[in-house]
């Protein structure tokens, strides 16, 4: 009966044409599917941020800020991004390869994590200004291992455009960290809540992502699976090296950002700075990774079998992101007066580095979901190059100033302006190889078959 009612109310006049004309975008629905799971899990964040604001001080707050930026930067050479290889081989079979070498290169990794942080973590997390950190470090191997597994499954769900099981594991992955932060701060003083529910909402769901990925196909010999592993190490490796370095120093503005800050300020600033990043940068995390994503499967395809109609479908993306962009800017004028309301009066700052940050997220929200597109025409010269400038930047705007004696909203503002130069650059870039991929396009490099 439900069905029906809702059958009719689809068939309404009104609502046909624009009910048909949704079904028949491919871009929209799956724009669609991962933007509700995503909504979901931003949602749950959003609504418990003002308990955890309340529950955890801005100290805990930037002490957790630098434990995730520590697990980013070890996150990114964990599988030399060959994950990204996934989308270039033509047969299912060879990029099934690739992923058996990422797994594998994942494993390797967290191992030899637990030997770093023994011999060298105290060390770094004095130098970078949080000391009491390491009492933490035995969580970084565990979410090294399990954060390099779900970004090895979440790209071959997307080569395979999976979305909806990759939109299911983004929903638990919000509901077990929210609920792990909430419960820990009530019982236990400090950041670890912070700690274990981000780890938490980083790792959850690779079991789902894995389910029936490898029990088909047919059986081989121990020798051709390692064969076939070693051929796809050698010849994507000058992808992934060149990839790894380029996204090490694009992830520099969000990434290095908060050690940074730890490193010239204190941790409370830290704690607000990230505070203020994290609700200013949900528009970019609920639609425009959610674009981003479905632009990787769509782009990939196209950039195989159309490559012509690329630089129109860049602009068609593009044009999609400028009212949300615009969205952006105007809440962040309210942050100030809002931040106080909603997360504590001790949040006021917080308040107002948003308000700064706004005019950032609003730049990156119309530029980051295209900005792979670099990677899938295989130009990790410009993704490198790009990266390096934006790495100079972000030490040059929040090491100088504090370096001349100017406090932390001054240096935010600093790094606002430079970041959102570089974005706008970006673009022309990312903009330009699209319009030269209309050449015919070299066909992804298939392995060698195993005998």
């Amino acid at each position: 009966m439900f069905k029906g009612i809702v059958n009719a109310i689809l068939a309404a006049p009104m609502l046909r044409h624009p009910v048909a004309k949704w079904r028949s975008s491919r871009l929209t629905r799956s724009v669609a599917a991962m933007a509700g799971g995503t909504a979901f899990a931003q949602g749950v964040s959003l609504l418990t941020a003002p308990i955890t604001t309340r529950l955890y001080g801005p100290a805990d707050y930037g002490m957790a800020a630098v434990f995730s930026s520590v697990l980013g930067v070890l996150l990114l050479p964990a599988t030399w991004r060959y994950e990204m290889a996934l989308m270039l081989p033509a047969k299912e079979e060879d990029a099934r390869s690739v992923l058996w070498a990422c797994l594998g290169l994942a494993c390797g990794a967290s191992l030899l994590s637990v030997v770093v942080m023994l011999l060298f973590g105290k060390w770094a997390f004095a130098a970078l200004g949080s000391p009491d950190l390491f009492k933490y470090w035995w969580m970084l191997p565990p979410a090294i291992l399990g954060g390099s597994l779900y970004q090895c499954f979440s790209v071959w769900a997307l080569r395979r455009k999976e979305y909806f099981t990759l939109t299911g594991t983004k929903l638990r992955q919000a509901v077990v960290g929210s609920i792990v932060t909430i419960g820990l701060g009530c019982v236990w003083k400090g950041p670890l809540g912070l700690l274990i529910g981000s780890v938490c909402f980083m790792t959850m769901g690779v079991g789902r992502l894995a389910r029936g990925t490898f029990h088909k196909g047919h059986r081989v010999g121990v020798a051709a699976f390692a064969r076939r592993v070693w051929d796809a190490l050698r010849i994507y490796r000058r992808f992934a090296f060149l990839t790894t370095g380029a996204t090490f120093l694009n992830a520099a503005g969000t990434l290095i950002a908060p050690m940074l800050f730890s490193v010239c300020y204190t941790q409370a600033v830290v704690g607000h700075f990230s505070l203020a990043q994290r609700i200013v940068s949900l528009p970019g995390t609920l639609v425009g990774t959610a674009v981003g994503q479905v632009f990787i499967g769509e782009a990939a395809e196209m950039i195989r079998e159309r490559p012509g109609e690329l630089p129109n479908f860049i602009k068609k993306v593009t044009r999609k992101m400028a009212p949300f962009s615009m969205a952006v800017l105007l809440i962040g004028l309210s942050c100030p007066w809002v931040f106080p309301v909603v997360f504590g009066a001790r949040w006021h700052t917080a308040g107002v580095l948003a308000a700064i940050l706004s005019v950032l997220a609003a730049v990156q929200l119309l530029v980051s979901p295209i900005a792979d597109i670099s990677v899938l025409l295989q130009r990790q010269g410009l993704q490198f190059g790009l990266g390096a400038v934006r790495t100079v930047i972000v030490f040059g705007t929040i090491w100088l100033p504090s370096r001349l004696g100017m406090g932390p909203i001054f240096a935010v503002a600093c790094y606002t302006l430079g970041m959102s130069l570089m974005w706008s650059i970006a673009y022309l870039f990312y903009a330009r190889i699209a319009r030269e991929s209309r050449a015919p396009a070299r066909r992804p490099v298939a392995l060698t078959a195993a005998a």
